[in-house]
């Protein structure tokens, strides 16, 4: 058995069944053998995407995506994609190949030779090893997988120069992935600080998610009667129409006095980042509970610290926590009110704007996955667009980058084929970001991967024009953009295309799209404005 056969048997052993990536002169050994291991080759049309495609897999499917890579250029382009799954926490893994060992950092003018590959993805990988012989591959997989996977979900590399891929292996035993420890949690203090309050609140992020700690946070809110608020890619891990849900409300003037009379915060699988925390301007009380299986994110904000996954410290919780804790709905009903009183503020401030979520929201099924790029359009729908169901709410927090919706929603499109239902997917696009990553659409008709695009479309990098407004009161027409007629793309690709200029036509083209079938773009031409709060 060489180290090809061996990288895909060691693939399989872990459960993978696809990657995704572009063949190469130093790669096609591998890509030769893969699908004799059950192993599917995705191949992508520019190597950028391939980490954004493994990306929307990994957030829908909870497992490891998998990338693999040429050496040199190829390498180097999936940065951008892994910087977003790092920041997001996602997990993956990044096979990256490296030309012959003999030639590593000779700088002798090797094609594709780039010195110290492997180091050059430092800052957007946790953990990397690189891989002599076909002997250390096992090992090595084992190494980076458990790591991607690990207590803080982050990419891994794998870095195998090209000549391993035919070296013979002459070790044939493979190192079985050891059973992990039942995690504890000391909730002790917790239980008492949560016992004492009478005005809690709690705010919880994509940990709850992956850890699959839905139900425990729903339950401790209903016992604690505490509004619960979201970050932005925690949308949807306890329903926005539940009374606890408040998802992304919290910077709205109407709910900051109450949060600021709070007598204990709960932040629970959450980073407490920018742009969830409203560039953390929000106030929290004195006492804090922070619940997180990284110990790094006890340095802000400072409280009572649980290390531990939020599945295992939220149910250690409500088991400890006394039935009748909560004397009165006043705390609830205050929130509540606030809750009507933002939003009634919101649509008479933006009523075409929030006539479009309005739009979307109905057209959309509550079980459908929804892929935000970012745009004008997506800062509306992390706000104000109500979520019901965990992990179908996709946005590139991790970098904010643009183009990331259209691979990514490839992803996660294949994780809802291979689970089986088969959910819709619909992607939510600017004219500027789509044009980054149009030609995904080859791969999407090619990997039969059906989408509904939405397009919304100004003719310009519409955030970054408002900026140079509100910055110096002008543009600088660096930002507006000659656009190709969309309709002619998408029929190129056999995609039904609708032309959408209202809120009521938004809804009607989706509906019609998600019950066609098949992939689809609705194309917006609209000016927008974007919310108050970014």
């Amino acid at each position: 058995m060489n180290g090809a056969q061996t990288l895909c048997e060691s693939l399989r052993h872990y459960g993978v069944s696809f990657l995704v990536g572009i063949p190469g002169t130093d790669n096609t050994d591998v890509y030769d053998v893969c699908e004799t291991y059950g192993i599917r080759p995705i191949v992508v049309r520019n190597e950028m995407f391939a980490p954004m495609f493994a990306d929307g897999y990994a957030r829908v499917s909870r497992k490891t995506g998998v990338v693999f890579s040429i050496p040199g250029p190829g390498a180097l382009a999936l940065m951008s994609g892994l910087l977003e799954a790092y920041g997001s926490s996602t997990p993956m893994l990044a096979i990256v190949t490296d030309i012959p060992q003999e030639f590593l950092s000779k700088e002798t003018g090797h094609l594709h030779e780039v010195s110290e590959l492997a180091s050059c993805f430092r800052s957007v990988t946790s953990r990397r090893s690189s891989v002599t012989c076909a002997n250390v591959i096992p090992r090595a997989m084992h190494m980076v997988m458990e790591h991607a996977v690990g207590e803080r979900k982050r990419p891994s590399l794998l870095h195998i120069p090209t000549d391993v891929y035919r070296d013979m292996r002459t070790e044939d035993d493979f190192h079985p992935t050891p059973a992990r420890p039942t995690p504890k949690a000391d909730v002790s203090r917790a239980v008492e600080m949560i016992a004492m309050a009478k005005r809690p609140i709690i705010f919880a992020g994509n940990g709850v998610w992956w850890a699959d700690a839905m139900e425990p946070l729903r339950t401790l809110a209903e016992r604690m009667l505490a509004p619960v608020f979201t970050s932005v890619k925690g949308k949807g891990i306890i329903s926005d129409h539940h009374w606890c849900g408040y998802g992304q409300l919290a910077g709205e003037p109407e709910f900051r006095e109450c949060i600021a009379e709070s007598d204990l915060a709960i932040i629970v699988g959450m980073r407490w980042s920018q742009r969830s925390t409203d560039r953390w301007t929000l106030k929290l009380p004195e006492n804090v509970i922070r619940i997180d299986c990284d110990v790094e994110t006890r340095k802000h904000p400072r409280g009572e610290y649980i290390c531990a996954d939020a599945h295992t410290a939220l149910t250690a919780i409500v088991q400890a926590l006394p039935l009748s804790k909560v004397e009165s709905g006043r705390w609830r009903a205050r929130f509540m009110l606030c809750k009507s009183k933002a939003i009634e503020r919101i649509r008479t401030e933006s009523p075409f704007e929030m006539g479009l979520i309005s739009a979307l929201r109905a057209a959309i099924p509550e079980n459908a996955i929804v892929v935000n790029d970012s745009t004008i359009m997506t800062f509306w729908t992390r706000r104000y667009f109500e979520v019901t169901n965990p992990g179908t709410f996709l946005w590139p927090m991790g970098s904010g980058t643009i183009g990331w919706a259209l691979p990514a929603a490839l992803g996660a499109k294949l994780a809802v084929q291979r689970n089986g239902t088969n959910r819709p997917v619909v992607a939510i696009v600017g004219d500027g970001g789509f044009q980054f990553s149009m030609q995904e659409l080859g791969t999407m008709v090619q990997e039969k991967l059906p989408v509904v695009i939405v397009l919304f479309d100004d003719s310009a990098y519409g955030m970054i024009r408002y900026f140079q407004h509100t910055r110096y009161g002008k543009e600088t027409h660096a930002t507006n953009l000659h656009n190709p007629y969309f309709g002619d793309i998408a029929r190129a690709y056999g995609m039904l295309y609708h032309h959408a200029t209202s809120p009521e036509a938004v809804e009607c083209a989706i509906r019609d799209s998600l019950s066609n079938g098949g992939p689809a773009l609705v194309h917006c031409p609209m000016q927008l404005n974007p919310p108050r709060r970014l």
